[in-house]
């Protein structure tokens, strides 16, 4: 295969152009004009329409008797310019210029090819495969595919200087001639004429290549596909290329030097907004510390000068070294073990029948507008009060301290459920009635995901509720837990005790807020944390 047949499929391949590129060829003498089978015009046309025809697959020639345009007449060599033009008079009558020393100015800068042109061919670029090369290949597309064109020579020379444009004669001189003289590519808007007479589209514009460049832009188009196309079109090419037995460059998926460096940027943003955020946890986590320490150091000091009656409150180091009393006579193991039971079961049960009611109560309305004020009128009590009813009730075993703790829950999450339920956009539910979705489909991916938020935040709030709920029971009547221990110590004047029980408790809270906050990352991942100063809302944004 010659290298000029290979470099034509090649460019054919690597554009996305939806007509024939075109070759033109300069025919000295009537010998050379016969010797090529190709339609002869026999009425005057103009050259602009000559090309676009060539560009639907016609083989034309003519010489200067059906050049049908004087300005093309004159650019392509077959009569020399007249010097009414190079005075800039004819241009200047024409009005496209501001006074006739610019038309003249214009003229002389107008690139004519002064050699004498006995007659010029015009056809598809394929059509010179098997006989000789064209000077000029004129290749008209749209600007992002001319783009290309110009990327595939700034690929071996760097950027191009030399661009000459007037947005008058387009295909003849802007095109051809200028081209074929400077022995460099140029590009044309198109002039007026041209989309009129050739009724060009207004997305189109022409390249015109010297064919002693042509092998060398092809060559840059194909080298920088890796560098500048998408997948979809990389795929395109490459399925070209191979259909016409053309070794294809290795195509490198996912990559283009512009995805890369916004990929970059995007990876910079995200990590100064990581860096940010782990400056402000920092400082956060800082300014927390220190107030604590700074709590717990003032607490010893006013306790050991005298300040105060240390029995009344403990002190920091007492309550350290009860801990350990604590911990390594093994009763705060047995102790733990009974007040986590009870929270647990507690908040377990408490938030499932919460959300089960809130969800019957959310699909049978009638119900709901039955039973909600009769629940809101129930937690309104204070539980503590009814606290020795339910140990009279169920004993003073887990049972009681588990019903008290999981009621208690029960009001927080019922409440937050529900709430949510009602306020849910009717738009949603449609929507998915309308795809089709049953009901348990439609609460297992609408109704529980819209109303998740609310859910763990009514969850986080019956973590209190059941430690309240499971101390409460155990003051009133137990046989082990915190809330005894509390009693029992309180009652001795041990201070340290009761403190190392408070101390554990909250820990015990933090923890499973800690297990809150992971299962609302895990479960949330779709919402953002906002803040209402309006700075914060712009960086969020």
């Amino acid at each position: 295969m010659r290298e000029f047949e290979k470099d034509v499929k090649k460019v054919y391949a690597l554009l996305n152009i939806n007509r024939k590129i075109v070759g033109v060829k300069f025919l000295k003498n009537l010998e050379e004009f016969n010797s090529y089978n190709a339609v002869e015009l026999k009425r005057p046309i103009s050259y602009c329409v000559v090309v676009k025809s060539a560009s639907h697959g016609h083989k034309i020639k003519f010489d200067k008797s059906t050049s049908g345009c004087g300005g093309s007449t004159r650019a392509l060599g077959f009569e020399k310019p007249t010097d009414e033009f190079l005075s800039g008079e004819s241009p200047y009558k024409l009005g496209l210029f501001s006074n006739q020393e610019v038309a003249k100015r214009a003229a002389l800068e107008t690139s004519n090819i002064l050699s004498n042109t006995y007659g010029i061919l015009v056809q598809p670029l394929e059509d010179y495969i098997d006989k000789e090369t064209p000077d000029v290949v004129l290749i008209i597309g749209s600007p992002r595919e001319l783009m290309r064109v110009i990327q595939g020579y700034t690929y071996h020379n760097a950027i191009h200087k030399e661009f000459s444009m007037s947005g008058n004669q387009g295909i003849c001189v802007e095109a051809t001639a200028y081209p074929l003289i400077h022995n460099t590519l140029n590009m044309s808007l198109l002039c007026s004429g041209t989309r009129f007479l050739a009724a060009r589209s207004e997305n189109e514009a022409a390249i015109g290549i010297p064919f002693s460049l042509f092998n060398e832009v092809v060559d840059g188009i194909y080298k920088t596909v890796n560098a500048v196309e998408m997948d979809e079109r990389k795929t395109q090419i490459s399925e070209s290329l191979l259909s016409q037995n053309i070794d294809c460059i290795k195509m490198q998926y996912g990559k283009t030097y512009y995805t890369e460096y916004e990929e970059e940027k995007r990876k910079n943003r995200k990590n100064e907004k990581i860096d940010k955020e782990k400056k402000r946890y920092f400082i956060i986590v800082l300014i927390r510390s220190l107030l604590i320490i700074f709590g717990l150091l003032l607490w010893e000091y006013k306790a050991t000068n005298g300040s105060y009656n240390p029995v009344f409150t403990s002190y920091p180091s007492a309550i350290f070294k009860d801990l350990i009393v604590f911990f390594s006579s093994g009763e705060l193991a047995k102790h733990a073990s009974i007040t986590l039971t009870e929270v647990f079961w507690g908040l377990f049960l408490g938030s499932l029948i919460g959300i089960t009611f809130a969800i019957i109560f959310g699909y049978f309305s009638f119900i709901g507008e039955v039973l909600t004020p009769i629940i809101s009128g129930f937690s309104c009590i204070p539980q503590l009060a009814l606290a020795p009813v339910y140990v009279l009730w169920f004993g003073l075993g887990l049972t009681s301290k588990i019903f008290l703790a999981g009621l208690m829950v029960f009001f927080n999450v019922f409440s937050a459920t529900y709430g949510a339920i009602k306020s849910m956009d009717k738009g949603i539910l449609e929507s998915a009635n309308l795809l089709g979705a049953g009901h348990f489909q439609t609460l297992r991916t609408v109704v529980i995901p819209s109303c998740m938020p609310w859910i763990l935040s009514g969850i986080r709030g019956g973590v209190s509720a059941a430690l309240v709920g499971a101390i409460i029971g155990e003051y009133i009547g137990s046989k082990g837990g915190f809330g005894w221990m509390i009693t029992y110590s309180t009652s001795y004047f041990n201070i340290s005790r009761v403190m190392s029980c408070i101390v554990i408790l909250l820990f015990v809270g933090l923890g499973l807020n800690k297990v809150l906050d992971i299962m609302e990352q895990k479960l949330l991942v779709w919402r953002t944390v906002t803040s209402l100063r309006m700075e914060n809302l712009k960086n969020q944004d």
